[in-house]
């Protein structure tokens, strides 16, 4: 289900084994300017990240987070998946899914100190 090594293929997309034509890469290039944003999952579903549960959008963001941070900033969890996206997309990701999480009353207080860590450390790296 999830690689253990992951790799940037280019600065201008994630891909492993597939090219950007690829269906899964297009699909996100066509969702990523959607409000609200709208992830597309494991399965090739495309979720609005306000319908989404407060534990999946975070352990989503964590996905992402350890994907593309150095192995140095990663946080404990899954460190990696098959990711056939823009890099903008991810990015894109991320700016929505932070603050969605902060707006989460059922946002749990671990995995709010987990994801004020994770904008600490990604500081530090050039996502």
């Amino acid at each position: 289900m999830h690689d253990d090594h992951c790799e940037f293929a280019n600065r201008d997309h994630i891909a492993l084994g597939k090219a950007p034509g690829s269906i899964v890469y297009g699909m996100a290039m066509r969702l990523s300017d959607r409000t609200p944003f709208t992830w597309i999952t494991a399965h090739g579903d495309a979720v609005p990240i306000t319908e989404m549960s407060t534990t999946h959008l975070f352990f989503t963001l964590r996905l992402i987070y350890n994907f593309v941070a150095p192995p140095q900033h990663r946080m404990p969890g899954r460190v990696c998946t098959s990711m056939i996206v823009p890099r903008q997309y991810l990015v894109k990701a991320v700016q929505a899914m932070i603050p969605e999480l902060k707006s989460r009353a059922d946002l749990t207080a671990s995995h709010e100190i987990i994801l004020k860590e994770m904008v600490l450390r990604a500081r530090r790296f050039a996502f």
